[in-house]
């Protein structure tokens, strides 16, 4: 039976060590600055969420799990629970579970949404350093249910021309081929907004 050739093999030699630098800038550098970038902005996030429900007096927060390879909601609550995630047995039952397949028939990824208590095991999720969690899973949080979609705003580029949405959509395979996570990239994203947001708002200024 003739083995299938790995795909870097099919590469030409300059080709193949330009993606191996690639790589090991990924693993070195870009790795090391998106887990920093994510956990300085969910750090502020999170005091912020912290100090509002407190002054609110509210107990509890809305939270969506993205990510998880989980194909049942009992496996998902189970999940979180011995993550040491808290909530009371009515809002576990009233959570919202989506569960997205491949058409092989594979479990790609699920989300979860509940009401949580936000205790010290949230807190090292929504900041991206509980261990035992996937680094593409991602954890957001909201005071309210229907506050995500209220808030949520679609960014385009200026020249939200076809040859802009392909230079974007290269990038972005270009960097999952070098081994970046999808939360990863995200981050870049997110950077890259808040830059061109920080121009407009200069220009409107001016």
């Amino acid at each position: 039976m003739v083995q299938p050739v790995p795909w870097k093999m099919r590469l030409p030699g300059d080709l193949r060590t330009r993606m191996d630098e690639g790589q090991k800038w990924v693993q070195e550098y870009f790795a090391s600055w998106a887990k920093s970038f994510l956990e300085t902005k969910q750090r502020s996030r999170w005091k912020e969420i912290t100090d509002t429900t407190n002054q609110a007096g509210y107990r509890w927060v809305w939270t969506t799990f993205q990510g998880l390879r989980i194909d049942t909601k009992l496996a998902a609550i189970q999940k979180l629970q011995a993550l040491g995630i808290s909530s009371e047995k009515k809002w576990w039952g009233d959570k919202e579970f989506l569960a997205h397949w491949l058409k092989s028939g594979r479990i790609e990824h699920t989300t979860i949404t509940v009401r949580i208590l936000p205790n010290k095991p949230l807190r090292l999720c929504f900041i991206g350093m509980e261990p035992s969690l996937d680094p593409d899973i991602t954890c957001d949080i909201q005071m309210s249910k229907n506050a995500l979609p209220k808030t949520c705003s679609v960014l385009e580029p200026r020249r939200a021309d076809a040859f802009c949405r392909e230079t974007m959509k290269a990038r972005h395979h270009l960097l999952h081929s070098l081994g970046a996570t999808e939360s990863q990239i995200q981050c870049l994203i997110k950077l890259n907004a808040e830059i061109c947001m920080r121009e407009e708002a200069g220009a409107i200024e001016i």
